[in-house]
């Protein structure tokens, strides 16, 4: 009897994981990508006692994936005309419900810099939004939807060119914050990150980044 009961019960959960996976099966031509207003800048000529200032607040409509969805937004700017070929995130991303990105003086020349922009001289920049659907840990494969492009224009300062890190933490720093030391994002890829770690004799035991 208890075999019996045990397959049943397997059977039943089994049927029930198919009807919740057919479930949230949805059509991904029926996603709808967000939409970025438009908007104009506070400030257009970026100095940098106005670093901290607002150069915009960027709105958009949300990404609809026909399901509730945890949706990751991010901003990207690139030289205008050059279809994103080499774009720059612009200032940090928000997760739904949010709808809006701030963004300072400082993440526009930032972006500007590292596309090698000359200082003093006026750039147009295209910017649009990127949303993911976020599953667990990363993004769900084929969520990927890009807004429509909206134009704005600043002149940049001039600034040593940085690059986005990663901190390293583990016992060779005894896990404290205040100790760790980084890896870079030289390729500006967002991916490989580089530098020199030395671990002392702790080693690389537990280090994490």
């Amino acid at each position: 009897f208890f075999r019996y009961m045990m397959a049943g019960f397997v059977a039943l959960m089994a049927a029930a994981c198919i009807e919740e996976e057919n479930f949230i099966q949805v059509d991904s031509e029926n996603f709808l990508a967000p939409v970025l207003n438009e908007f104009t800048p506070d400030v257009t000529v970026l100095t940098e006692a106005d670093a901290a200032k607002k150069y915009a607040t960027v709105n958009f409509t949300p990404a609809d994936y026909c399901v509730a969805a945890s949706v990751n937004y991010t901003l990207y700017a690139s030289i205008a005309g050059t279809d994103f070929a080499k774009e720059k995130q612009v200032g940090m991303p928000v997760t739904s419900p949010k709808n809006e990105i701030s963004v300072t003086v400082l993440d526009v020349n930032k972006v500007l810099v590292s596309l090698n922009c000359t200082p003093g001289t006026e750039v147009e920049l295209d910017f649009r939004v990127k949303a993911e659907w976020m599953g667990e840990k990363t993004a769900v494969s084929g969520s990927t939807l890009y807004s429509n492009v909206v134009k704005a224009v600043a002149t940049p300062y001039s600034m040593e060119k940085t690059y986005d890190p990663v901190w390293v933490i583990g016992d060779y720093c005894g896990w404290a914050h205040d100790k760790t030391l980084f890896l870079w994002n030289y390729k500006e890829d967002g991916k490989i990150y580089s530098g020199l770690i030395d671990f002392g004799k702790a080693g690389a035991d537990g280090a994490i980044a």
